[in-house]
Formats: structure tokens, sequence, C-alpha cells
């Protein structure tokens, strides 16, 4: 999709907007301006109903800190997790480890690594880490690990009697995501699957406007995910290097890098499980490591989407999982690293209200949402995120960051959220007839959002707060993304890696989504 700058600016000002208004989030808005709340300053926990921890913060391990790890270290409240312990196979991962724990843990007074490490262990793997687990009093592991070991891992340490927050993919098979999800009901253990655009504000407020109808009836969305692969560039010299260090404030939580080089210390190093010290740096390329891109990027993306489906008033209820998958990928980029597909293409069905499952139907009549995935490496023009389209409205969501909303191809115009004619209460989009912006709401609207984090933080406070809620708490809080959010999502990533694999149209069983069932997608 191609938008100028002031087209940008336009949609950011009407998501804004919209969400300012008295119909979608104003009252959500002044509350939180009157009892002095923002995000990452209590806005979170007022919304998503939790609290500190019981008795103090969970202590956990983190297995794996490698750049996913060190975004969930960094995002971590002291006030919420405190970690213990610290699994790596990689020298240089458990460095980046330590100086990430001195930013994070600044109320701890360490003045050097050293010290630090005499509060928290480091370990050479994960198996060595939970079996140091009850000797550390640990309640709970993050797991960050490459993707082939998040089950594995995740069983481990559910029978060692630990709470579980695993990246996603929560396993790169359905049985194995199955058997992670029976382990953890059996344990009576907390699991939490990480997708931080569960908690992301952005996401918030664009899912409640779908909720409410204001895009009137969504009948499709696009999803994509366009990744940049570097070009081979001459070593730099110690200058530029300490230059490039002196620049790097903070690492980019959204920018992917799969092409690392193996540091000078590390090339000679055998590390278990993989043929060579490359291999391992570069894990999310090999598909027995990453599962492809599909497990890797689409499992992020397929969550997502599916919040939107599952948000869309005209939804078909019966139906909460997808009809079919087709797909296409290809190697096509000159010098490929790995073996994964590096250009996969895909389209979901999902039923909407009036679907007839009966073949004897033309399919015109079926009443489908189509929801289209790109995932490419080697042009990242359009970054990632989604587009949904409405009949009046078109949301936009840019790289985690930012949304724009626009009544549909009108994207040089301001718009407003007005009642519906006849409908009392009912939000739709209107382009006034002055042109003129709603400023009071845009101004509401983008307070709402003035210092929102990608949803990192939130989602592992939940989490530590579900591991350890109040004796009073009412009912027993679950995460956003639990158990069965993991094994839905892996279902979907297998049978789209299927759908590409045999070049055909999978279709969808619901038992597949049964956690009690044996059935799945795996041996399609």
């Amino acid at each position: 999709m191609y938008l100028r700058a002031s087209d940008k600016v336009s949609g950011v000002e009407n998501f804004h907007s919209a969400v300012g208004s008295k119909l979608i989030r104003r009252n959500l808005v002044t509350k939180a301006l009157h009892d002095g709340l923002s995000p990452r300053h209590g806005l979170e926990a007022e919304h998503f109903k939790y609290g500190k921890p019981k008795d103090g913060p969970l202590i956990v391990g983190i297995l794996g800190t490698g750049q996913q790890g060190l975004r969930l270290l960094s995002a971590i409240n002291p006030d919420y997790i405190v970690v213990k312990s610290v699994a790596d196979l990689r020298p240089s991962n458990q460095d980046r480890a330590a100086e990430a724990l001195m930013s994070v843990y600044k109320s701890k007074g360490w003045t050097t690594a050293e010290e630090m490490r005499k509060d928290v262990v480091f370990h050479a793997s994960y198996e060595e880490l939970l079996k140091s687990a009850e000797h550390d009093n640990l309640n709970a592991v993050i797991i960050a690990l490459p993707s082939h070991l998040h089950a594995p891992a995740a069983l481990a340490a559910l029978e060692a009697g630990l709470h579980v927050f695993v990246e996603t993919p929560m396993a790169l098979t359905v049985a194995d995501a199955k058997k992670v999800a029976n382990k953890a009901a059996q344990k009576n253990l907390i699991l939490a699957v990480g997708q931080q655009r569960c908690y992301n504000w952005i996401y918030d407020h664009a899912l409640e406007m779908v909720r409410l109808n204001l895009l009137d009836d969504v009948h499709y969305i696009r999803s994509q995910w366009h990744v940049l692969k570097p070009e081979n560039k001459p070593a730099k010299g110690e200058a530029a290097k300490k230059e490039d260090k002196k620049k790097a404030k903070k690492p980019d939580e959204f920018k992917i890098d799969w092409w690392q080089n193996v540091p000078k210390e590390e090339a000679a190093l055998k590390f278990a499980g993989y043929s060579n010290p490359l291999e391992l740096v570069r894990w999310q390329l090999y598909e027995k490591y990453s599962g492809g891109l599909l497990a890797e990027l689409g499992s992020q993306l397929f969550e997502a989407a599916a919040m939107f489906v599952a948000a869309t008033p005209n939804r078909d209820s019966e139906r909460p999982y997808p009809l079919s998958v087709a797909g296409s990928g290809s190697q096509i980029l000159r010098d490929a690293a790995g073996d994964i597909d590096d250009h996969v293409h895909c389209v979901f069905e999902y039923a909407i209200q009036g679907y007839v499952d009966d073949k004897n139907i033309p399919p015109k009549a079926r009443k489908k949402i189509a929801v289209q995935f790109d995932l490419i490496i080697g042009n990242e023009f359009d970054g990632y995120g989604e587009t949904v389209l409405g009949r009046l409205g078109s949301l936009v969501l840019e790289n985690e960051q930012k949304a724009m909303l626009f009544r549909t191809l009108d994207v040089d115009k301001n718009v407003r959220v007005v009642e519906k004619k006849d409908s009392k209460g009912v939000p739709t989009i209107a382009v006034p007839k002055d042109g003129k912006a709603d400023e009071e709401s845009e101004a509401l609207g983008r307070l709402a959002l003035q210092g929102a984090d990608a949803g990192f933080a939130t989602e592992l406070e939940h989490w530590a707060f579900c591991c350890k809620p109040p004796a009073d708490n009412k009912g027993s809080p679950k995460p956003l993304c639990d158990a069965a959010a993991g094994l839905y999502t892996t279902v979907l990533t297998v049978a789209a890696a299927k759908a590409v694999k045999l070049e055909t149209r999978v279709d969808f069983d619901k038992d597949w989504f049964d956690v009690k069932s044996d059935k799945t997608p795996d041996e399609l």
C-alpha cells in the first residue's frame, strides 16, 4: 500500500480522533486522566484488571537471551518479576543479558557485572537451569529459546512445577502444543504464550472500533511482514564500531536481525544440538529449528488477524475457526542462507453470518471473510502490520507502533465518529462538510496513546499476576494469550505450512483445536 506522508498524518489523526470520541473510548480516556493514569503508569493494570503479585515479585529464570529474550528481559518491571537465573548456550548472549539485567535492576545497586553475577546464576543450558530451579527458589520461567525447543523446555518446566511464559510459537507441531496445554492443566500451572499485540494499546483501541462495527462489516484482512536481508558489508574498524555503540542507545525492539555474524570468540566452540556455530547464531533460517517463516513470523500475525475476526459483529460465532487455508512458498533470493522459504503467501477463509456449509450452494453465496498473509525476505517495503477493510472504514496498523483510520479510500480527508442515523449509540464514520477535524477528540486520543509500549511489559506483568494473584481476587485470572490461544495459533501455523508444502487447500477439522482430541494436521 502506498500512502503519502500527509495521508499517514491524516490517518493517524483520524485514529486518535476515533479513540477520543464519545462513542468509542472517551469514557476510558477521561476517567484515566481524572485518576492520573496513563500508559505504563497504571492504566494497563486498571484496564486489564491486574495488580502486583501476591507476597512480592515472581522469581523467574530466563531460558534463552537472544534477540527476543533480550526484548523480554528489557521489558521486565522489577515490581512484578525478579530474575534469579539465566540460561544461554552462547557466552556473548550471556554478556548482553548481564548488561540488560544491570539496567533493569538499577535499584539493586550493582556496580559491576561480577557483582550482579553473585545474585543471578548463569547456566550454559536450559536443562542446567531447570535442575537448579528448586535450589534457586524459582516460581516460573520465561522461555525464549530457538523455536524447536519451546515445547520440550515448557514440558520440562511444567513437570518441575514451574509456571511458564513461552514465546510464540508455543510448539512446532500441534501434538506437542496439546501436550504442553494438557501438562499445564494437569499441574494446575499458568501458561502464557508471547503475543504482545493482545496487550498493545493500538490494537486494543482498534479492536474496540471493530467490535462496535465502526468499519461496517469487516470483509477482508490483509497482513504482511516484509524483511530486508542486509547486504554483506566490509568489516568495520574499531573506531567505527565504537561510534556505532555510542549511537545505539538501546536495541530496536521491532527490528529483525537473523543474519548476525559469529563472534570471533565463539567461532571455534561446539554447541550441543547444532552442526556449527553459524547454525546456532542464524537458527531462524533453518526449518528444523524455526519452523520457517510461517512459525517464526506468521504465528504472530495469525493471532492478530484472528483477534480482528473474533471482534467483528458479523462473525459466525458457531465457527470460530478458519474453514480452510491455501498457500504457496519459494526460496528465490540468489544468496539465500539456510533452507527456509524466503517468500510465503497464504489465504485463510473464515465463515461469517449467513454462511451455509453445503457443497450445492455456489461459493459466492457462502459468506466468508478472506484473510491474506504475505511473508517476504528481500524487500521491507510496507514493513509489517495489518489492513482491515469494512464496507465503510479502513484500518491500517503499521509495525505495532502506528494506526491509521480512513473512510474507504478517502486517505486525504479528516473523519469524525458520529452517531449512525436512526441507530442510537451506534458509531459510524463521516467526512465533515466543513472538512475540519474533531480537535478535542483527537487530542484526547493522542494523550491515550502517549508513552504506550508494544505490549511486552504488560503481558509479563499480567502473567506474573496470574501466577500469584491475591487471596481476595475473584476467580482464577488467566493470561489473554493462554494455552488454548497458543494451541489455536499452532494449528493455523501447521495447517498453513502443510498447504504450502503440499501446494493444496487444507480444510480445518474442529478437533484439531480440541486439546482433548488426538487429531492433528501434523501428519497431512
